[in-house]
Parts: C-alpha cells; structure tokens; sequence
C-alpha cells in the first residue's frame, strides 16, 4: 500500500469514526436542547406532588408546561406579572395558598413549582369528565376558565397556539424522556428508548408546523448554542 491509498483509507476511517459518534451522541445533544430535564427541578416536581397528595399529576405535563412558561428560568417574569418557573400570577397564587398548605413566597423555586402543581391538577380535576381534560386544563392555565371554555377554535390566539406546543410537541417529548429516565412504566411508556426513534420521532411525526400556528407565541431568551441547534433542527423544531 502507498502512502497516498494510505492517506485516503485512514481519511475515510476518520469519516467514518465521525459519523458513528455523531449517529450517537447529536441526538441526545439536540434532545437535551430542545427538551431539557433539569434533574433538580424535576425532583422538586415529584417533592411537590407527594407532599400535596397530588401523585397522579403526570410530571411530564408539568415540565411541559414549564419549558414553554418559563423556558426553566426561576426568575422568569411576564409583563403581566406572572412569575417563576410556573408562571403563576399573583392574584392565582393567592388563592392557592388559600385552598392549599402551600407557604412561602412565590418566587421560592420550590413554592412557584407546588403552586403550578396544584393548579394544573385543579384545573385537570375541573375538566376531569371531558375526553380533552389535558387540553381544556392547558388552555386554562394559559388563559383562564373562559378561554377554555371557546375549545378548541375559539380561544385566544395565544392560547390557541400555546395548546398546541404544550400538548401536541412538549408533552409527548417529555414523556419519552422521563421513561427513559425513571423506568419503562412511567407515562405507559412501551418498548425500548433510544434518542432517534423516541424523543426525536415523537416530535418529527406528529409536529406542530408553523403553518399549524395562528400567530408566533414569545420565545424566552435565547443562547448562541439554542439559536444554532433550532437552526440545524428545521423544520422540526417548533419555536
């Protein structure tokens, strides 16, 4: 073998080596950017939910709704005054500390989280007897009882679009990555798990397109690393 074959057989090996690891390691990169699972939070997700007895609320619906409230900022604030990583208003968490043994002040990262517990879990027990519960609770949560109550066409732009990412994207997508996490049975979760066909295919095969979207919701703040992976992502990726 001459030195040029050489050249060109060690070139290729060298591609090749790039491409397994890339096969095997950029899904879990783009998954861990497009739906990260901070463990401290989710922890004190599952914290919250013993303590208040709430452990049928499914902790995949919560972080979904977490990422698109507060891309898992604890000091997120709107210009409408909801705060943390739930987003609760001011006026919300008064009355839920009213109805519940929940103390503290609500921009406590542990306190913001068993408030947006207990509120989805009340507002998916308000929807408990309608075959779209989750959605009808999501719509709530984003625009009160009255913008659920125009499910599913005639509601808030917003809230239109914000059931839509939360259900339809987020929530499938955290559901793959908890079982992952914390064990084949949670969420129903059937077969093996894997980056590619799991977390990547929930979201390629059944996603929100921007023509699906009335109007863009407003993003969180972005990083250089978020803009190059939602980049790179497109068209699965729904902002």
């Amino acid at each position: 073998m001459n030195y040029k074959t050489l050249n060109k057989v060690l070139f290729l090996a060298g591609v090749l080596l790039l491409l397994v690891v890339a096969f095997f390691t950029l899904p879990k990169l783009i998954a861990d950017e497009m739906f990260p699972v901070p463990l401290d939070i989710l922890q004190t997700v599952e914290e919250c939910k013993g303590e208040l007895g709430l452990t049928d609320v499914d902790s995949a619906l919560v972080l979904s709704i977490m990422k698109q409230e507060s891309g898992f900022k604890p000091t997120a604030r709107s210009h409408a005054g909801a705060s943390g990583l739930m987003q609760i208003m001011p006026a919300t968490f008064a009355g839920i500390k009213a109805r519940s043994n929940i103390t503290g002040d609500i921009y406590n990262e542990k306190t913001n989280i068993c408030a947006g517990v207990f509120h989805i879990a009340g507002l998916l027990g308000r929807y408990a007897d309608n075959p779209n519960r989750v959605q009808l609770a999501l719509a709530a949560y984003n625009g009160g009882p009255g913008a659920a109550s125009g499910y599913p066409n005639n509601m808030p732009r917003e809230t239109i679009n914000y059931v839509k990412i939360v259900h339809d994207v987020n929530y499938p997508a955290y559901q793959k990555r908890l079982a992952a996490i914390m064990g084949q049975d949670f969420a129903g979760a059937q077969g093996p798990n894997s980056y590619i066909k799991e977390v990547m295919g929930s979201v390629v095969g059944g996603v929100v397109s921007s023509a699906d979207l009335v109007t863009e919701v407003p993003e969180v703040e972005q990083t250089g690393w978020t803009r190059v992976v939602r980049f790179l992502t497109q068209p699965f990726y729904v902002k």
